[in-house]
Order: C-alpha cells, then sequence, then structure tokens
C-alpha cells in the first residue's frame, strides 16, 4: 500500500505540474480553457465552473490534463487560434514547471537532510565471461577507487563506472591487506543482471551521515544537480541513438515497482526520485514527437520558415493521435516487460 500510494502521489504531483503550466500560461493569455482536470477520465464528479473553466476529478489518480482547444480553430479564443509567440509559451510552460519542480525537490533534500551511507565496496559475486573475471578481480576483493577517484558507497562505484562503459578504466582494489591497480573495460551492453562490470557488490562497515546545508549553499546546489541531471539524460538520450548506451527503458509498471522500493529508504531519496522524474518529462517532453510539447514546438518552427502558414489543426490533431497510440504501443511492450521483472521477483534498485 505505501508503495502504490508513493507511486500515485509522485507521479500525480509531477504530471500534475507539468499541466499546471500549460494551465497558467493559457489563462494569463485568457485563452479559452475548458476543462482542467485532476487525474485522467473516466469522470469521476465535477468540482465546479469558474473563469469558464469545468474543474473534474477523475478516475485514475496520476496527473491531469488542460482542454485549451489545440485543434480547435472554430473559436477565436482556443490555443489554435493564438498568435505564435503565446501557443509556443503554453507548450513550454510544462515542461519549465517540470524543471522548477525538480530544483525545488534537490533544494529542499538539501536544506533539510538526506541521510549518506559510506562504506567499503565488497565483491560478493563475479559473472563468468563477464570483464571483471577477465581482469583477474576475485570475491572477497574491496574496491577502494576508479580511475583514480574514491569509492565509498556502492551508489558512487554505479555512478563512477557508468562514465567509463565502452573505455579502458583503472581499477584500485584491496585484497589481503594489499593495494592493487587492474584495469577493464565496462561493457556497454551487458547481459540482463550482470551489470557493466560483471559483479556483484555489497556494502560493510557501513556510517550513515545525516547532511543538511544553510539555503545560500542549498540553491547553488540544487542548481548543479538539475543542471548536471539534464545533462546526464540528454547524454544518455545521445548514447541510445548511438548504440553507446544500452537502451534501458521502464514503464509506468517499472516506475510502480521502482518508487515502491525507494520509498522503504526514506523521503529524500523518494524526493530525489521526484526530481528525476520531473527532468526525465522536461526533457522527453521536448523531443519533436508528436504529440508532445516538442512537436508542437516544431510545429511552430515550421510556421515561422513558411512565413505564417501554419499546419491545419485539424492536420495537426490527426498526426497527433497517430502518435498517441504509437506512444500508447510502445508503453504497452515496455509495460509486458516491467511486469515479468515483476513478477519474476527481480528488483529495478542496484
Amino acid at each position: 500500500m505505501v508503495g502504490f500510494l508513493s507511486f500515485v502521489i509522485l507521479f500525480g504531483v509531477v504530471v500534475f505540474v507539468h499541466e499546471l503550466g500549460h494551465f497558467a500560461v493559457g489563462k494569463l493569455a485568457r485563452v479559452r480553457v475548458d476543462e482542467f482536470g485532476f487525474g485522467y477520465p473516466p469522470r469521476l464528479f465535477t468540482l465546479g465552473t469558474w473563469g469558464g473553466t469545468t474543474y473534474t476529478i477523475n478516475a485514475i489518480p496520476i496527473g491531469g490534463f488542460v482542454k485549451m482547444g489545440e485543434e480547435d480553430d472554430s473559436r477565436p479564443d482556443t490555443m489554435a487560434n493564438q498568435a505564435w509567440w503565446v501557443r509556443a509559451a503554453a507548450y513550454l510552460a510544462g515542461p519549465v514547471m517540470n524543471l522548477v519542480l525538480a530544483l525545488v525537490c534537490f533544494l529542499a533534500v538539501s536544506m533539510f537532510g538526506q541521510q549518506l551511507l559510506s562504506g567499503r565496496v565488497i565483491i560478493e559475486q563475479i559473472a563468468a565471461n563477464s570483464p571483471a573475471q577477465a581482469a583477474g578481480l576475485q570475491v572477497g576483493d574491496y574496491i577502494v577507487s576508479v580511475n583514480g577517484a574514491e569509492v565509498d558507497s556502492s551508489a558512487e562505484l554505479t555512478e563512477l563506472v557508468a562514465r567509463s562503459v565502452g573505455a579502458e578504466t583503472s581499477l584500485g582494489i584491496e585484497r589481503g591487506g594489499q593495494r592493487l591497480t587492474v584495469s577493464l573495460v565496462p561493457r556497454v551492453n551487458p547481459p540482463a543482471g550482470e551489470g557493466a562490470m560483471g559483479v556483484g557488490i555489497n556494502m560493510t562497515d557501513i556510517q550513515a551521515t545525516t547532511v543538511r546545508y544553510p539555503l545560500v549553499q542549498a540553491v547553488p546546489l540544487a542548481l548543479r544537480q538539475t543542471v548536471g541531471m539534464v545533462r546526464a539524460l540528454v547524454e544518455g538520450l545521445v548514447g541510445m541513438v548511438r548504440g553507446t548506451v544500452p537502451a534501458e527503458v521502464t514503464g509506468p509498471v517499472g516506475l510502480y515497482q521502482f518508487t515502491g522500493e525507494v520509498a522503504k529508504t526514506g523521503w529524500a531519496n523518494l524526493t530525489s526520485l521526484a526530481a528525476l522524474v520531473s527532468i526525465n518529462l522536461f526533457v522527453l517532453n521536448l523531443l519533436p514527437i508528436p504529440p508532445l510539447d516538442g512537436f508542437r514546438l516544431l510545429l511552430i518552427l515550421v510556421e515561422l520558415l513558411r512565413g505564417g502558414r501554419r499546419v491545419a489543426p485539424h492536420t495537426e490533431g490527426v498526426v497527433n493521435a497517430v502518435g498517441m497510440l504509437l506512444l500508447l504501443a510502445l508503453m504497452a511492450v515496455v509495460s509486458y516487460h516491467d511486469v515479468a521483472r515483476l513478477l519474476s521477483g527481480r528488483s529495478l534498485l542496484p
């Protein structure tokens, strides 16, 4: 139950904030907003109508939606009949609100405290025919550094190795009280469940430290985390296209499982996950793929290049509908694999 509630609240807030951005700009520009829905249809009940907008509560409690007549040019006050800059501002507002939400989440974690775990990272398993086996690593070895950077947690090791996939990497290890150095090349597309190096790790001598920052330090830290996460996601997408990063995609079922697991580790990690999901929504929504905001922005660019001649709203609506069907089909395939992983009992946590 905790996992379900955490998933509903996290995903609901992230999507709701996105739609709130569209809604706010639409209202400021005096665009006709027919409905602001909390959750997705079917409709459960209507809260009321104010300022020409009907506010509804819907059955699927994740996110929300805004009806502004993006493809309806039959009325002068719909979004379809607004100047290009009004439409661009409205479409950008959703992703920008997700970026702001991520910044607020990171700021909250930095100011109110996050428990950091540190300790020694020990190898407990080595996969056959893996880079770790080829390099001579042994069960019981402690990994103390990656390319000269000290390792004091499993999360830090995972992050450092992820930066080095496909490239020769130097590992500092401790074996029987002696320091050794080995070299290996973390795999770009490892077999499922093995990881880039092919090791199973754990932590020993664990120490927990709660870290809090004052506002003057928390703000720049949250900014760096937000920018760094955006950069990492963009680089990951580029790497997936080029084939240098494994195409690991998680759908709603996988996110539900992952959220439940993270919720058990504390509010700070759950808040950081909300920031990550929000940044994903920021970046992915700017991709020029129908029916995402990035596609609508692309159409505005085409309109400007054509001297103000825009794609007919009806045509835009058809393309967006086809795009939505394709996205739903992709989501169904991804969810199938998520369900298979869930039924097998495998965790999404490293």
